[in-house]
């Protein structure tokens, strides 16, 4: 199966960050992600981490506010921990010695689909995913039971695998539950 991720408009994949960083290296990152149970706020710490090449321990969340990172945008299309990742990515300031208060902005994807002569991107990309399940049919109750279900997803570079195997896992469950 094949899954578009993302918005056809560019202007969806636009967000925003701020990261400090202490004199006593600590690190205290916002951003305009929505958790909504898809561990955003662990994979933004987890990409300031990486970027910084400091242990996690170091680096503190703050809760997402307008305060802080303005216009940010909803969480949807699969894509918003992409996004704000992009924002987080602060390695080049620090390098530099640039302000250590950073604000960080990524622009989005272009998308530039033509819906008349349907030419053109209307996503960024795609991911792609399968599942088989073995099932359990009583034709004369109607009673079904699942025995097995193997299921594979391109999910390309995770950044927190158990969050995202949770995720791929839970949709499983949300579709046998839709259509059972």
């Amino acid at each position: 199966m094949k899954f578009s991720v993302g918005f056809n408009a560019t202007y969806f994949h636009q967000a925003g960050a701020l990261v400090h960083i202490y004199i006593d290296g600590s690190v205290l990152v916002t951003h305009g992600g929505i958790e909504l149970g898809q561990g955003i706020h662990t994979k933004m710490l987890r990409i300031a981490s990486h970027e910084l090449k400091i242990l996690l321990s170091y680096i503190h969340f703050c809760e997402t506010s307008t305060t802080t990172v303005p216009n940010g945008k909803y969480t949807a299309g699969s894509v918003r921990t992409e996004i704000n990742a992009r924002a987080v990515q602060i390695r080049e300031a620090h390098k530099q010695s640039i302000s250590l208060s950073a604000t960080g902005y990524f622009k989005g994807y272009v998308t530039n689909m033509n819906w008349d002569t349907k030419k053109g991107r209307a996503f960024p990309y795609f991911l792609f995913g399968v599942a088989c399940s073995e099932v359990e049919i009583d034709c004369l109750t109607g009673a079904h039971k699942n025995i097995r279900t193997d299921i594979v997803m391109d999910a390309w570079f995770s950044i927190n695998p158990a969050i995202d195997i949770g995720q791929i896992e839970g949709a499983f469950v949300q579709g046998v539950g839709l259509y059972t």
